[in-house]
């Protein structure tokens, strides 16, 4: 028989900001304030505790189809995010989702990248597009290490009836070096424990009606591997 792990109670939530455009990519800043990514609109939003909402800067080249998804803070106190180069937005249960039965590729799409905020100076470069002259499709997660790089996931996208095949890279904060470190479909989801001798990832394979399923709400995901025993119930809004 199968012993489903116990899952921990969940602490009283606050909702410290409504309204959102996809929120996702969290940075607790040393000041108090949140800095979140919107996927929806490609913002970058610095949150202070009492809700106010300031935009710092806009990912989204093409215009309407976001793309800011997670961000970190690199060695030099900037912020690094992953550009997922846009979504083709559908409207489904009430909700925005980036899917569609043509695919989640945009018009005007240019390819994913990774980005770097200047904090002070509000400037919005360019760190990373390309590895050995394959462009990015769409970077998903970041985290630094310890020693001046960063691990990060590109799950590619879907093109209706062909998806990209996903990889994880690792690149300097500097701009100098990118490599793909593994290449997996959908490698998606790094851990955030200071990893430096391990990255993990998760790759999801969801038939069509389970991915139905998986909008609808009330999924729970298992890991059985004997180290990492795991059982959590998504939230509906996931």
């Amino acid at each position: 028989a199968t012993t489903t792990p116990p899952t921990a109670p969940t602490p009283p939530l606050r909702a410290v900001a409504e309204g959102r455009g996809f929120p996702e990519g969290p940075v607790a800043l040393p000041d108090g304030d949140l800095l979140v990514t919107e996927v929806r609109t490609g913002d970058i939003v610095r949150v202070a505790p009492d809700g106010t909402r300031t935009t710092l800067a806009c990912v989204d080249r093409i215009g309407g189809a976001g793309g800011a998804n997670s961000a970190a803070i690199g060695p030099d106190g900037a912020v690094y995010i992953t550009n997922n180069g846009g979504f083709r937005w559908t409207l489904r249960n009430g909700s925005e989702l980036p899917f569609s039965p043509v695919g989640n590729v945009p018009d005007g799409y240019e390819g994913g990248r990774i980005d770097r905020l200047d904090l002070s100076t509000g400037e919005l470069t360019t760190v990373y597009d390309t590895c050995d002259g394959r462009r990015f499709n769409g970077p998903n997660d970041l985290v630094f290490d310890g020693h001046g790089g960063f691990w990060f996931t590109d799950m590619g996208k879907d093109h209706g009836r062909t998806m990209d095949k996903g990889a994880v890279y690792y690149g300097l904060a500097d701009g100098s070096s990118v490599r793909a470190v593994v290449d997996e479909q959908h490698a998606e989801g790094l851990t955030r424990d200071e990893v430096t001798a391990a990255v993990h990832y998760v790759r999801f394979e969801l038939s069509p009606s389970e991915v139905e399923a998986f909008a609808r709400g009330g999924v729970r995901l298992e890991c059985d591997l004997s180290n990492y025993l795991e059982s959590a119930v998504l939230p509906d809004f996931t």
